[in-house]
């Protein structure tokens, strides 16, 4: 099965702490440098908190296909 790969940001809030899918970034993260999102702000669509993108709260995830359009 073919694989996809997603940029996650972790939430910073102490109480929520949740990944979600990253609004900055969507081309090929072959490449990928985390030193481009350093200071970019997002909000949390589960708790509303303002998050600070840093190398400590991002990840790439790979997905396979159906696991990927279950969270779309």
């Amino acid at each position: 099965m073919p694989k996809n790969k997603v940029l996650e940001i972790c939430c910073t809030n102490p109480n929520c702490k949740k990944w979600f899918r990253s609004p900055f970034f969507n081309y090929n993260l072959d490449n990928f440098n985390a030193n481009g999102l350093k200071g970019l702000r997002s909000q949390c669509p589960i708790c509303g908190n303002m998050i600070t993108a840093s190398k400590k709260n991002i990840r790439i995830r790979s997905l396979i296909n159906d696991e990927l359009d279950r969270i779309s």
